[in-house]
């Protein structure tokens, strides 16, 4: 909604003209009185007008910006995300770890130096957190790593410098004094702060909460939370679900560094979201390992393309949520935008669960997850055959 405004000259011949009809006084020379009367009036109400026009702008969720916009989520408490965070994979080769001396000392090989989730202080307000353990083996000249960046104040945007390095201070084992963190690119997160237009169009959504379904509102408050991609709800009875939240991290990773931490925030939304006597538990889903079978025609493919497009495409699709449901076709026509239809085709997979070290199912179309978990796919697990045609 906006006020409607009209510019001073168009109010200034406006009053002159009520100004002639009511009282017969029809001068409008430039240097008359009623012309100077009539032109400051006109300046303060288009003045007037437009500072209204403006209030009744930060008003209306729909044309609030900036600022005003955050005012208007606070109203339904859904607050603006902030990425100050990134990930980086080891493959990404962004982060090493090597020696002062030039080379490992042997007597660290094969150890566990340090362990997955172990968080280390950078300096300048950055964090680093180890997604896996650092092990350093014979073969290793550098080590690179899969890590959780992230500065430490809530406002303040993560920098680093491609060549920063920082000394690792691993007092469990004196051989791996001489360890460095090196930095091979230049990553910053300027603190993004989620744009003007999926804020508003979360902040419409949960203004309609109180009028949508009780697992809709949850759904709506879990969303809020920085790094939550997806909810699923496996229903007991009428009132009570355990409610699953898988997070950006996890399912790129397979790992969430922050468990506790996310569980106790979610338990803290849907406490004040859902009714009295509303059952529930949340909890993180588990990896469920996909594998799957391909058969390509070699025609100059290179394999490690092939696997990334797959997953890519795998991880722009697949939702984890009540269906929890893989289609192979569904896959396989994504992949065909990138590899010709001729050219490949998946024609088999499997649900492998490592806490069991077992596959649960295997189907050649249609793979429906269970809810405690949520379908993760790496490269070693696209077991490629060439074929003279598929």
């Amino acid at each position: 909604m906006q006020f409607k405004t009209t510019s001073s000259n168009v109010v200034s011949d406006n009053l002159l003209i009520a100004i002639s009809n009511n009282t017969g006084v029809n001068n409008y020379s430039s240097s008359s009185k009623i012309k100077n009367i009539s032109d400051a009036f006109a300046d303060e109400i288009s003045n007037l007008a437009q500072s209204a026009d403006n209030l009744i702008t930060k008003v209306y969720t729909t044309t609030a910006t900036a600022d005003a916009l955050d005012s208007n989520g606070y109203q339904y408490d859904t607050y603006r995300k902030n990425n100050n965070s990134v990930i980086i994979q080891s493959t990404d080769q962004l982060i090493q770890v090597e020696s002062i001396s030039g080379a490992f000392n042997p007597l660290i090989f094969d150890t566990v130096l340090l362990d997955a989730n172990t968080r280390i202080g950078l300096g300048n307000n950055v964090t680093i957190t180890l997604l896996e353990d650092l092990v350093i083996t014979s073969l290793d000249i550098v080590k690179y790593l899969s890590v959780k960046l992230e500065a430490t104040s809530f406002n303040s945007s993560l920098q680093l410098s491609s060549g920063d390095s920082f000394r690792l201070n691993i007092a469990q084992n004196p051989n791996a004094s001489d360890l460095v963190l090196i930095i091979n690119t230049n990553i910053t997160t300027y603190n993004v702060r989620e744009n003007d237009t999926d804020y508003r169009e979360r902040i419409i959504t949960a203004k309609t909460s109180p009028y949508a379904s009780v697992e809709q509102a949850i759904t709506n408050a879990l969303l809020g939370i920085d790094g939550v991609l997806s909810v699923g709800y496996n229903r007991l009875f009428f009132g009570a679900a355990n409610i699953g939240i898988l997070t950006r991290e996890m399912f790129l990773l397979g790992i969430e560094t922050s468990q506790d931490l996310l569980l106790n925030i979610a338990n803290g939304k849907i406490y004040h979201t859902a009714p009295a006597g509303y059952i529930y538990d949340v909890f993180i889903p588990e990896p469920i390992h996909l594998k799957l079978d391909v058969k390509l025609v070699s025609a100059g493919y290179d394999l490690t393309f092939v696997k990334s497009t797959i997953i890519k495409v795998f991880q722009s699709k697949y939702r984890y949520n009540d269906q929890n449901l893989v289609l192979l076709s569904a896959l396989s026509r994504e992949v065909h935008k990138y590899i010709p239809p001729q050219d490949i085709r998946i024609y088999n997979a499997q649900l492998y669960l490592p806490t069991i070290d077992g596959t649960i199912l295997t189907s050649e179309e249609e793979l429906n997850i269970p809810l405690y978990g949520f379908g993760y796919l790496i490269d070693e697990n696209i077991n490629i055959e060439i074929v003279a045609n598929v």
